[in-house]
Protein backbone atom coordinates (compact mmCIF):
# COMPACT_ATOMS: atom_id res chain seq x y z
CA UNK A 1 0.00 0.00 0.00
CA UNK A 2 3.18 2.13 0.74
CA UNK A 3 4.33 1.50 -2.84
CA UNK A 4 0.73 2.65 -4.27
CA UNK A 5 1.33 6.17 -2.28
CA UNK A 6 4.63 7.06 -3.08
CA UNK A 7 3.97 5.79 -6.15
CA UNK A 8 0.58 8.26 -6.97
CA UNK A 9 3.08 11.10 -5.52
CA UNK A 10 5.60 10.90 -7.49
CA UNK A 11 2.94 11.08 -10.78
CA UNK A 12 1.27 14.08 -9.28
CA UNK A 13 4.42 15.87 -8.49
CA UNK A 14 5.76 15.37 -12.14
CA UNK A 15 2.52 16.65 -13.66
CA UNK A 16 2.64 19.49 -11.20
CA UNK A 17 5.78 19.83 -12.50
CA UNK A 18 4.80 20.27 -16.48
CA UNK A 19 1.63 22.76 -15.80
CA UNK A 20 3.17 26.05 -16.56
CA UNK A 21 1.10 28.56 -13.73
CA UNK A 22 2.29 31.83 -15.69
CA UNK A 23 -0.08 34.07 -16.96
CA UNK A 24 -0.75 33.89 -20.66
CA UNK A 25 0.56 37.00 -22.59
CA UNK A 26 -1.15 38.07 -25.19
CA UNK A 27 1.17 39.84 -28.12
CA UNK A 28 -1.80 39.92 -30.99
CA UNK A 29 -5.22 39.64 -30.90
CA UNK A 30 -6.69 36.74 -31.62
CA UNK A 31 -9.64 36.73 -34.30
CA UNK A 32 -12.71 34.99 -32.11
CA UNK A 33 -15.27 32.97 -33.20
CA UNK A 34 -17.76 35.85 -32.43
CA UNK A 35 -20.59 34.13 -34.45
CA UNK A 36 -21.29 32.13 -31.15
CA UNK A 37 -20.95 35.81 -29.56
CA UNK A 38 -24.06 37.47 -28.34
CA UNK A 39 -25.41 40.26 -30.84
CA UNK A 40 -25.67 43.54 -28.50
CA UNK A 41 -26.90 45.84 -30.91
CA UNK A 42 -26.41 46.71 -34.96
CA UNK A 43 -26.31 50.74 -36.48
CA UNK A 44 -26.15 52.51 -39.29
CA UNK A 45 -23.34 55.56 -39.22
CA UNK A 46 -23.18 57.47 -42.64
CA UNK A 47 -21.06 60.14 -43.64
CA UNK A 48 -20.75 63.23 -41.81
CA UNK A 49 -21.87 60.74 -38.43
CA UNK A 50 -18.06 59.29 -38.46
CA UNK A 51 -14.68 58.76 -39.77
CA UNK A 52 -15.31 57.71 -43.41
CA UNK A 53 -13.69 54.50 -42.47
CA UNK A 54 -16.63 53.82 -40.04
CA UNK A 55 -19.17 54.70 -42.04
CA UNK A 56 -21.75 51.90 -42.98
CA UNK A 57 -23.68 49.01 -41.22
CA UNK A 58 -22.20 47.81 -38.04
CA UNK A 59 -22.92 44.51 -35.82
CA UNK A 60 -21.77 44.79 -32.43
CA UNK A 61 -21.05 41.06 -30.68
CA UNK A 62 -19.62 40.31 -26.79
CA UNK A 63 -18.84 37.21 -25.39
CA UNK A 64 -20.20 36.53 -22.09
CA UNK A 65 -17.66 38.19 -20.06
CA UNK A 66 -18.20 41.05 -21.98
CA UNK A 67 -22.14 40.85 -21.70
CA UNK A 68 -22.61 41.01 -17.90
CA UNK A 69 -20.10 44.01 -18.09
CA UNK A 70 -22.17 45.95 -20.28
CA UNK A 71 -25.45 44.67 -18.83
CA UNK A 72 -24.91 45.63 -15.53
CA UNK A 73 -22.46 48.46 -17.00
CA UNK A 74 -20.02 47.33 -14.49
CA UNK A 75 -15.97 47.12 -15.67
CA UNK A 76 -14.99 45.11 -18.22
CA UNK A 77 -13.33 41.79 -16.76
CA UNK A 78 -10.20 40.04 -18.19
CA UNK A 79 -10.76 37.96 -21.28
CA UNK A 80 -13.90 40.45 -22.08
CA UNK A 81 -14.09 40.32 -26.28
CA UNK A 82 -16.57 42.74 -28.20
CA UNK A 83 -16.33 42.70 -32.05
CA UNK A 84 -17.54 45.54 -34.59
CA UNK A 85 -18.72 43.80 -37.87
CA UNK A 86 -18.74 46.57 -40.39
CA UNK A 87 -20.55 46.64 -43.92
CA UNK A 88 -20.63 49.12 -46.70
CA UNK A 89 -24.41 50.31 -46.62
CA UNK A 90 -26.22 50.39 -49.43
CA UNK A 91 -28.84 52.78 -49.86
CA UNK A 92 -31.91 51.17 -51.63
CA UNK A 93 -35.51 52.26 -52.24
CA UNK A 94 -36.57 49.94 -49.08
CA UNK A 95 -33.64 51.33 -47.01
CA UNK A 96 -30.41 50.39 -46.84
CA UNK A 97 -29.11 47.30 -46.57
CA UNK A 98 -25.82 45.41 -46.24
CA UNK A 99 -23.30 45.75 -48.74
CA UNK A 100 -19.49 44.45 -49.50
CA UNK A 101 -17.59 43.65 -45.58
CA UNK A 102 -15.54 46.19 -45.15
CA UNK A 103 -13.74 44.35 -42.04
CA UNK A 104 -14.02 42.84 -38.35
CA UNK A 105 -12.22 45.29 -35.84
CA UNK A 106 -11.69 43.09 -32.31
CA UNK A 107 -10.96 44.65 -28.81
CA UNK A 108 -9.72 41.77 -26.24
CA UNK A 109 -9.59 42.67 -22.66
CA UNK A 110 -6.18 41.84 -21.18
CA UNK A 111 -3.14 42.82 -19.09
CA UNK A 112 -0.69 42.39 -21.55
CA UNK A 113 -2.12 45.53 -23.25
CA UNK A 114 -1.17 47.95 -20.40
CA UNK A 115 0.01 51.12 -23.00
CA UNK A 116 -3.86 50.96 -24.87
CA UNK A 117 -6.05 50.88 -21.21
CA UNK A 118 -5.70 47.00 -21.09
CA UNK A 119 -7.28 46.52 -24.45
CA UNK A 120 -5.96 45.24 -27.17
CA UNK A 121 -7.19 46.22 -30.72
CA UNK A 122 -7.55 44.91 -34.30
CA UNK A 123 -9.27 44.53 -37.32
CA UNK A 124 -9.13 42.00 -40.10
CA UNK A 125 -9.85 42.03 -43.83
CA UNK A 126 -12.61 39.58 -45.22
CA UNK A 127 -9.55 37.74 -46.54
CA UNK A 128 -8.16 37.33 -42.64
CA UNK A 129 -5.66 39.75 -42.89
CA UNK A 130 -4.99 41.92 -39.59
CA UNK A 131 -4.95 45.95 -40.71
CA UNK A 132 -3.87 47.66 -37.46
CA UNK A 133 0.31 48.12 -37.46
CA UNK A 134 -0.09 50.82 -34.24
CA UNK A 135 -3.32 50.36 -31.92
CA UNK A 136 -1.89 53.33 -30.02
CA UNK A 137 -2.75 55.52 -33.36
CA UNK A 138 -5.09 53.28 -35.22
CA UNK A 139 -7.51 52.70 -32.14
CA UNK A 140 -6.62 54.29 -28.80
CA UNK A 141 -6.37 57.64 -29.60
CA UNK A 142 -10.23 57.60 -30.52
CA UNK A 143 -11.53 55.08 -27.29
CA UNK A 144 -9.76 57.34 -24.98
CA UNK A 145 -12.09 59.99 -25.44
CA UNK A 146 -15.11 57.16 -23.58
CA UNK A 147 -12.68 56.02 -20.88
CA UNK A 148 -14.87 56.41 -18.30
CA UNK A 149 -16.74 53.85 -20.25
CA UNK A 150 -14.05 51.36 -20.22
CA UNK A 151 -12.89 52.61 -23.03
CA UNK A 152 -15.93 51.44 -24.97
CA UNK A 153 -18.16 52.99 -27.40
CA UNK A 154 -21.19 50.40 -27.08
CA UNK A 155 -22.31 50.81 -23.74
CA UNK A 156 -26.27 50.47 -24.42
CA UNK A 157 -27.85 48.80 -21.82
CA UNK A 158 -28.25 45.24 -23.19
CA UNK A 159 -31.88 44.24 -23.77
CA UNK A 160 -32.95 41.18 -22.92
Amino acid sequence: MRIVWIGSWIVSVALLATVDCKPRTLTEVPMPDYKSFRHVKSGLLLKGDADDLLTGIHHVYANDAAVEALRNRSDFPEDSVLVFDLFEPLDTPEGYKEGAHKFTAVMHKHSSFKSTGGWGYEAFLPDGKRVVSDANKMCFECHKSVESQGYVFTNAGMSE
